[in-house]
């Protein structure tokens, strides 16, 4: 792991990328605006490694913030780290963005409590506290979506933040100085955190390391929000004929469906639009997942998910049994 790195950050507003050998880095760049993410993320990354004098198979490897954070700037950060991972054959791992930030200020200060907060609206945050040794790093309080009066509950008086950072914390200003006794800090004051990225990801406690670079999703904040929004995303994107990446989305929501424990007749929909983008994009796998969705869809009594399961089928040369529920 002595090699050159690539690090990657959209969880804000602020999408950034960096190259370096960690814990240095070579070339940074960023840009604002949650809105250019999509359009500028490939731009970044090849400028990035263009200042650094480096082509993506020169890299070792590819660090990623990690969520919770913007689910939108996420996804197509992970996209493009992904699909680059599995193009030149590289590692990804995983860092969480909240800790980049936190990490910023606490060069300066040492090993003290250091807070991050994005702003989650719905008057919530996104928030985490860490405590940063030179080769180590302490999670005081996980990432998770709460109210700042919430995050100060769960902390211990031992533990309260010395600072605290990111646009959550400046929109509810009133309570962080109630928690932590000191202004918060915006993330347009501090370094951007893919550079950050860089610096931590060796240290122990702070890297989750992505064994199926191509199956791995950063951590929702909201899954059931992400849910909606991957199924929304696949309907899309089959709309636009990419059956292959109706596919992907289709997949990402039945994993969060499974995971949220969602009913049955719901989880034979995603089966089936996912069987039917698989169908349209001549995957063998599309068949027995449209057999998953019906044998579902009978025993949930859902009626339109059978229906469209058999009519995926038919067009795939399969028969099901078409009988709707009793």
């Amino acid at each position: 792991m002595g090699g050159v790195w690539l690090a990657i950050d959209t969880a804000t507003d602020i999408a950034s990328v960096a190259v370096g050998k960690p814990p240095d880095t070579a070339a940074g760049v960023f840009v604002q605006g949650a809105r250019r993410h999509a359009a500028e993320i490939i731009v970044l990354i090849d400028h990035a490694l263009e200042q650094a004098g480096v082509r993506a198979n020169d890299l070792d490897g590819i660090v990623v913030g990690d969520g919770p954070g913007s689910f939108t700037g996420l996804r197509i950060g992970w996209a493009a780290a992904k699909g680059l991972a599995q193009q030149a054959g590289l590692s990804l791992v995983a860092v969480p963005s909240l800790m980049a930030a936190a990490a910023t200020v606490a060069r300066q200060l040492g090993p003290v409590p250091v807070a991050a907060c994005y702003d989650a609206l719905r008057g919530q945050v996104y928030g985490a506290l860490y405590v940063f040794h030179p080769d180590a790093v302490e999670t005081r309080v996980a990432p998770a979506v709460m109210t700042v009066a919430e995050l100060a509950r769960v902390t211990l008086p031992s533990a309260h933040p010395r600072v605290v950072v990111g646009d959550g914390a400046m929109r509810y200003r009133d309570e962080v100085l109630a928690w932590s006794g000191g202004e918060p800090i915006p993330l347009g004051s501090l370094v951007p955190n893919a550079t950050t990225l860089l610096s931590l990801f060796r240290r122990a406690g702070a890297t989750r390391q992505l064994d199926d670079s191509l199956g791995a999703e950063p951590v929702y904040g909201r899954p059931a929000e992400a849910q909606h929004w991957s199924t929304r995303a696949g309907d899309q994107a089959l709309d636009h004929l990419a059956p292959t990446e109706a596919a992907h989305h289709y997949r990402v929501a039945l994993d969060l469906a499974i995971a949220l424990d969602r009913p049955g007749a719901e989880r034979a929909e995603l089966l089936v639009r996912l069987g039917d983008a698989q169908h349209r994009a001549g995957d063998t796998e599309a068949l027995a997942t449209l057999e998953e969705g019906a044998r579902l869809a009978q025993r949930s009594g859902a009626r339109e998910a059978l229906v469209r399961a058999a009519f995926a089928a038919d067009r795939g040369f399969m028969r099901l049994d078409k009988r709707a529920p009793e």
